[in-house]
């Protein structure tokens, strides 16, 4: 069974997506964040309603999330994290590896993705290879590409403020 990083590489190889990979020390939040990327610098929150709706937020890691926002754009009363329990059985990843590549391991689609409308979408973008010691770095259009192919359409909204 391939390793979590290679099971990524191997799906965006498959489809001819090119990527690079920086190997740095594991990054549990974007706190520990001590290089710089090329692109847009992001964090990846798995948010949960009331109702059991699983979301995938993607929005600029300066920015703050307001989930009270979030939750009123969606149309659902509260959101909160979901437990480290919970995303490992949706997404088969750790707390701290939270990434779009996780949609790989949803094979019953119960994750919705939502991408803050502020992101540049023409600059590259990074994102874990499920593990959180190396960092993928993909463009933006490829990003989308990825989520079409694995069958998601993305939600755009403004999912931040300013900190």
């Amino acid at each position: 069974m391939p390793s979590p990083a290679e099971s990524v590489y191997r799906f965006l190889n498959a489809f001819n997506l090119p990527y690079e990979v920086i190997s740095h020390k594991p990054i549990y939040t974007v706190a520990d964040i001590d290089f710089s990327t090329p692109g847009s610098q992001v964090k990846n929150l798995l948010l949960q309603s009331r109702r059991g709706n699983i979301y995938l937020a993607i929005l600029p890691d300066d920015k703050r999330a307001d989930l009270k926002q979030i939750a009123s754009q969606l149309h659902e009363k509260r959101l909160h994290f979901v437990s480290p329990e919970q995303l490992y059985q949706l997404m088969r990843l750790q707390p701290g590896t939270v990434t779009p590549f996780g949609l790989l391991n949803d094979r019953d689609h119960q994750v919705h993705v939502l991408i803050d409308d502020s992101i540049d979408r023409q600059a590259p973008i990074g994102f874990h290879p499920n593990v959180n010691d190396a960092t993928l770095i993909l463009s933006f259009h490829d990003l989308l590409t990825v989520l079409h192919l694995l069958g998601y359409q993305p939600v755009w909204l403004a999912l931040s403020t300013t900190k």
